[in-house]
């Protein structure tokens, strides 16, 4: 799980992915150029993580509390009176009176969050799997694949990489002799231009998908079933004064549940509470720049990758969540849709020439 503060009023949230942690653009994200804002881990227990973002006191400003009011620090009262005497000393620090409160116990600065994240601790890798069957002819009925490319001497678009009439076990057989073949495909009834028995020896699988007509196993580097579930809890909670006190700004009990559809909130009239707005990237996929449109020449693509045009889906992953601080006035309100789209980039016009032919016909009445 990783935690990026984006900037001051945009958060995310990104459970691991089968290929690590995404830093590239995808589909839905275009820019990831924000300049960021420090998180600093205040606690764990078991499961249980705490951080907090936004303003707080440097070593420098620490250093300048602690010469200044040491012999104040026994009450938070006190701790601040002595903030209030001295702020043009703690000012030569560059320590301001509200990066200062943090070092005053039970004290937190005005428009900090503090997020906790509850989830599931790693259990222990389970034991060797006693001897039995070859996992290669583990099989998943019902099941195609996504992603991913034949081996050399199956060529692309062939009906078949082995004679016609092959069986579900002669077909995960020949992958298992081919030591280019990682996951294969059999078909168990005839569809198309595909005989019945059709077999596909692939060199690279990434997940799976549900489709009637297919049997597939292998090894997938998505997972044998796709994007795991994260099971993340998630709260963040603001504090200061200007929100009455620490306020829980936004909560949910799975990551996976956040929507993926847009649906931005209506502007918030003056004096409201805050609010927060997520949205989720998913499916999440790197779309390579030249689009739809087939590879250019001379451009070098991952050859995992030449199957799908260029398109990366190994690395997808539900509960991949930006959450937006909207706040409670208009300007904050747009500040944070412009944030939204610096981040998933403007939204494509069509040419005008795809409208086809338009004829206009007048009559007079």
């Amino acid at each position: 799980m990783r935690v990026q503060a984006l900037s001051d009023t945009l958060l995310r949230f990104e459970p691991k992915g089968p290929m690590g942690f995404e830093d590239n653009t995808t589909f839905m994200v275009q820019s990831r150029e924000f300049d960021g804002v420090p998180i600093k881990k205040t606690k764990t227990a078991g499961g249980v993580t705490t951080l907090s973002v936004g303003p707080a006191a440097t070593p420098q400003c620490e250093a300048a509390m602690a010469k200044l009011c040491t012999g104040h620090r026994q009450s938070s009262g006190t701790c601040l009176d002595c903030i209030g005497a001295n702020e043009a000393a703690l000012a030569a620090a560059n320590c301001t009176k509200n990066t200062a409160t943090s070092w005053c116990p039970g004290q937190l600065p005005t428009g900090q969050f503090i997020i906790t994240i509850d989830q599931p601790e790693t259990p222990p890798p389970p034991p060797p799997a006693p001897p039995g069957p070859a996992p290669m002819c583990t099989a998943h009925v019902g099941m195609d694949i996504r992603g991913g490319r034949r081996i050399s001497s199956c060529a692309e678009g062939a009906p078949s990489c082995l004679p016609a009439g092959a069986t579900q076990q002669s077909c995960c057989a020949a992958c298992g002799k081919d030591k280019e073949c990682k996951a294969w495909i059999f078909e168990p009834q005839k569809e198309g231009r595909q005989p019945a028995g059709a077999c596909w020896l692939m060199a690279s699988a990434n997940s799976l998908f549900p489709h009637a007509n297919r049997v597939s196993g292998g090894h997938f580097s998505g997972g044998p079933s796709g994007p795991k579930p994260t099971k993340i809890k998630v709260t963040v909670e603001i504090t200061g004064q200007d929100y009455q006190g620490t306020t829980v700004l936004w909560e949910i009990d799975d990551l996976d549940s956040v929507s993926q559809d847009l649906n931005w909130p209506a502007p918030l009239q003056s004096g409201d509470k805050p609010q927060a707005y997520a949205i989720k990237d998913y499916p999440r996929f790197y779309t390579p720049p030249w689009g739809p449109t087939p590879i250019p020449e001379g451009v070098t693509v991952d050859p995992a990758l030449k199957e799908t045009n260029g398109y990366d889906f190994r690395n997808d992953q539900t509960g991949d969540t930006y959450l937006f601080v909207i706040g409670t006035t208009t300007d904050e309100w747009h500040a944070s849709r412009t944030e939204f789209v610096k981040l998933t980039g403007p939204t494509p016009v069509l040419r005008e020439c795809s409208n086809g032919r338009l004829a206009c016909h007048c009559c007079r009445l």
